[in-house]
């Protein structure tokens, strides 16, 4: 089976990060973890979306992400960047931080897939505008 598209999650948490790569991977996607953002730089090279956890050590979501487009920048890769959180009211912050949009209901991974699914669509269609797609 073809995967639905490549995906990196980032948070702090490691249970939280098996829970997500478990259900994500079941599901048909092909799915990288990292509790750093540094650690996720290394594997933003081929990723079509990250989901970033706004409450890191250290480091905002924000910053991640900046951290992270950079990367994917570097790598000639156009990644897009989804916040994770519980707290909805604050997606129109968050999209004007940089975010290409925000997963809310954090802790729900059937939302999640949804969710995610809604974006890989974007992924293809916006590939597909462009004369081609990306090589798996």
């Amino acid at each position: 089976m073809a995967s639905k598209g490549k995906v990196l999650v980032l948070d702090d948490s490691q249970p939280i990060l098996d829970v997500i790569r478990d259900r994500l991977e079941k599901s048909g996607y092909d799915v990288l973890t990292a509790l750093t953002a540094q650690k996720a730089c290394d594997f933003i090279r081929d990723r079509q979306v990250a989901i970033v956890d706004y409450h890191m050590p250290g480091i905002t979501g924000t910053e991640a992400m900046r951290m992270l487009r950079l990367a994917s920048a570097a790598a000639h890769n156009s990644c897009r960047f989804y916040l994770y959180t519980t707290d909805p009211s604050k997606s129109a912050e968050y999209v004007s931080e940089g975010f290409d949009g925000v997963y809310t209901m954090k802790g729900n991974v059937e939302a999640l897939e949804r969710q995610l699914e809604a974006t890989m669509r974007v992924v293809r269609l916006t590939q597909a505008t462009r004369g081609g797609s990306r090589s798996d």
